[in-house]
């Protein structure tokens, strides 16, 4: 296991590794020192005070925050596949914040297509908890979330500022639209796997015709 006075030493710069023995220590203590930095990342610290914390770069996160989530998967399938559907939970919850860097509370936005973890923290700081909530916005609430979050860049010759992303060259009201959309359809396959035959579109669009119509009564009040 891992030894204090080994840490005091390596602390020191002295990390002996010439019988095997001491490499074995050496590679049961970097196992630990990889842990802690996992560990920081799926509490939500940024990944560059990570890195500068632990003397490394963030490429080297990432590859290793991507292979622990994958190994965390498999077991996962390996548990499913004996029966321990607890444990399965467990692992599958942290393959999810391994993968994207966050608190188990934000497992369910960061499904959501283009939200990183940093926009699903000002989602969920906002009241929008999960998919089922965050399918019923407005999306002109969430563009005004996604205002003063990167990653946006200015368009010199309109003003705008559009979504800065490999796939998508979305505007801000674009990209809200489409994360709204993109939980409608993960909220609909929840349900379809729980067996419940919705339609999830007749729903929201009474919802929001019940809010209008509550909106427009307010306004008259103070004319009768």
């Amino acid at each position: 296991g891992v030894n204090e006075g080994y840490l005091v030493g390596a602390c020191s710069g002295y990390l002996p590794t010439r019988t095997e023995e001491q490499k074995l220590k050496f590679q049961i203590h970097l196992r630990f020192f990889a842990a802690l930095a996992l560990l920081e990342s799926i509490e939500e610290v940024p990944i560059d005070q990570i890195a500068k914390k632990y003397s490394t770069n963030r490429g080297l996160l990432q590859s290793l925050q991507t292979a622990a989530s994958s190994y965390a998967g498999q077991v996962a399938v390996f548990c499913e596949s004996l029966g321990f559907r607890t444990l399965e939970l467990l692992l599958s919850d942290l393959q999810v914040r391994l993968f994207s860097g966050v608190q188990k509370e934000l497992c369910d936005l960061v499904r959501v297509q283009l939200l990183t973890g940093p926009l699903a923290r000002v989602l969920y700081n906002a009241g929008y908890t999960g998919v089922a909530k965050l399918s019923t916005a407005d999306p002109v609430t969430i563009k005004t979330l996604l205002q003063g979050v990167l990653p946006f860049k200015d368009k010199e010759e309109t003003g705008e500022r559009s979504w800065l992303d490999k796939r998508h060259g979305l505007t801000e009201l674009e990209a809200a639209s489409h994360m709204i959309e993109c939980a409608k359809e993960l909220l609909q396959e929840d349900l379809a796997d729980m067996n419940f035959q919705v339609d999830l579109s007749e729903i929201i669009s009474a919802k929001s015709k019940k809010e209008k119509s509550t909106d427009c009564d307010s306004a008259l009040i103070p004319l009768l």
